[in-house]
């Protein structure tokens, strides 16, 4: 990663806030920014220097993720409960049902709603015949009581990044925990894009931190770490900043495309190649995104789009099967995006996993993709999904439902109109994906 500069009044916040909820008194703290600002980078350098003594507890949104109910909120008690892919359904209830009574006997009325949430069926059914709403309500109750007890052994931070792309569900437990928080060691930390909105801001124990683009000083101090300070490239530097008004991914994305472009070059120093005076840079970062991936050699190209049907992560598995290639093109392929820092390779899982560097990158290569082309990459995704995972498909049904589901979603939204007039509940169902 590039250096982290200019947030010294943010992390300070932050470490603030810590302090609060672990000494008993609750807080939520919202980051808003712009699309690349460092939303993300900022919660990754907290975590970092916040772990200490603290359990952390992560869900990422997808940029799909509305269609999908508790898909944040699953991956969070995923982590929390420590199931493993692999993980058979009786491991899981093993896992589920041995945390809970080690945590507290009181919650052992939780276990059914929280299987039931993570697909873990039971021979008798309990809930089966429940009404939906007392279901619903209860299963909030459940997650918010399990980790309200959690934080009486160890303080928590919990984080939900991108609420922008949160699913209406997932909204709903958030609204509990907020609720729930003022009196427990819990640091709720969220994220989100200028366009979102929720009905927190009213507490005394919320507080909300704009991110802005870094100020002209540290977009120097980040420029100097990424190209160095030669006197030659003071012109380019002013440029940069100027073309990016501060954002610090925009920054990443520019340098990225000078080397490509061949304006810059490094052999122990960067220095100026050719001259840059009348180069014509795109004026937002997902311009510079969509000029890289368009100069990208076609299978490359090609690979990094069926990518992001996939979704912001994928494992080298389900790619090696959609991946129209064999697996020497597709190694390559994987080493020219990940040395171009479109993906960056995820640590410590078994089956590799690779991730977009940015949600915005997953955003424009999936966008550049032609509808009939998206389509078909949705419906082999799906095919190669269920053939991956046709062992355990209670672990692999949201992100495949997901894609089956785009996929025809995407049919469905380019042929509303041969549905009839009174095909009204059709058309709502398209509408809200």
């Amino acid at each position: 990663m590039a250096r982290f500069v200019g947030r010294d009044r943010e992390m300070e916040a932050l470490k603030h806030a810590a302090e609060l909820a672990s000494a008993g008194q609750g807080q939520i703290v919202a980051i808003i920014g712009e699309p690349g600002v460092g939303k993300s980078r900022l919660f990754f350098e907290f975590k970092a220097i916040a772990q200490s003594g603290r359990l952390i507890l992560e869900a990422f949104s997808l940029s799909h993720g509305k269609a999908t109910a508790y898909l944040p909120v699953l991956e969070l008690l995923r982590d929390y409960f420590r199931i493993l892919p692999e993980d058979d359904a009786r491991t899981r209830r093993e896992k589920m049902a041995g945390k809970i009574v080690m945590l507290d006997r009181a919650l052992e009325d939780t276990i059914p709603y929280l299987f039931a949430l993570l697909g873990i069926v039971e021979d008798d059914d309990s809930l089966a015949q429940m009404d939906a709403l007392v279901r619903r309500r209860r299963t909030h109750e459940a997650i918010k009581r399990i980790l309200l007890r959690e934080s009486l052994n160890q303080p928590l931070i919990v984080v939900f990044e991108d609420l922008h792309w949160i699913d209406a569900e997932t909204e709903a437990v958030l609204g509990v925990l907020a609720d729930a928080i003022a009196n427990a060691r819990i640091l709720l930390l969220v994220n989100y894009r200028p366009e979102y909105s929720h009905g927190w801001g009213n507490r005394s124990y919320y507080t909300q931190l704009r991110l802005d683009p870094l100020r002209p000083e540290n977009a120097q101090e980040l420029l100097s770490t990424l190209i160095g300070d030669a006197t030659e490239l003071s012109a380019l530097k002013r440029l940069v900043i100027d073309k990016t008004e501060g954002n610090p991914f925009f920054i990443e994305e520019i340098v990225q495309a000078l080397f490509e472009q061949g304006v810059l070059m490094s052999n122990g120093t960067v220095k100026l190649a050719r001259p840059f005076s009348q180069l014509r840079l795109p004026a937002t970062v997902q311009g510079v995104l969509s000029s890289r991936i368009d100069r990208l050699p076609s299978k490359e190209k090609e690979i990094l789009q069926t990518f992001a049907v996939i979704g912001r992560e994928f494992s080298i598995s389900l790619a090696r099967r959609l991946a129209n290639c064999s697996d020497d093109e597709l190694d390559d392929a994987l080493t020219v995006l990940h040395d171009g820092e479109f993906i960056n390779e995820l640590p410590g899982s078994q089956d590799v996993q690779y991730a977009f560097k940015h949600a915005l990158t997953q955003e424009v290569a999936y966008n550049s993709l032609l509808t009939e082309r998206r389509k078909l990459l949705h419906e082999r995704a799906a095919m190669a999904a269920e053939a991956l995972f046709a062992t355990s498909l209670a672990e692999a049904a949201a992100s495949t439902i997901v894609i089956i589901l785009k996929f025809y979603y995407h049919h469905a939204i380019n042929n509303l109109s041969r549905f009839p007039a009174g095909a009204v509940s059709a058309k709502a169902i398209v509408a809200t994906g």
